[in-house]
């Protein structure tokens, strides 16, 4: 359920990872970019930059659900699921 208009958000994935994407957005989604990171261990890891056009609300719910496997891209975003991690912290603490 959304509330707000959808516009274009841009997501950082691994490679490989499509079927998430795939499996939320349908074939609404199109890459813009690819970038080779190093991991923790000194691996490379290839990532795309993909770009979906929904709902903000929507997008801030959704990472938190895919949040270990994606990255959002843009800081209005990042801003809102930084608020929504303070309040489930306050509320189960770790």
């Amino acid at each position: 359920m959304a509330y707000d208009e959808p516009r274009d958000i841009k997501i950082k994935i691994e490679e490989t990872d499509y079927t998430m994407i795939h499996s939320w957005f349908g074939d609404h989604y199109h890459k813009v970019d690819s970038i080779t990171e190093t991991d923790g261990e000194g691996n490379k890891v290839n990532y795309d930059i993909v770009v979906v056009k929904t709902s903000p609300f929507m997008m801030v719910h959704w990472a938190m659900q895919y949040g270990t496997a994606v990255e959002i891209i843009d800081e209005d975003i990042r801003e809102k699921i930084r608020e929504e991690l303070k309040e489930m912290w306050e509320k189960y603490g770790c």
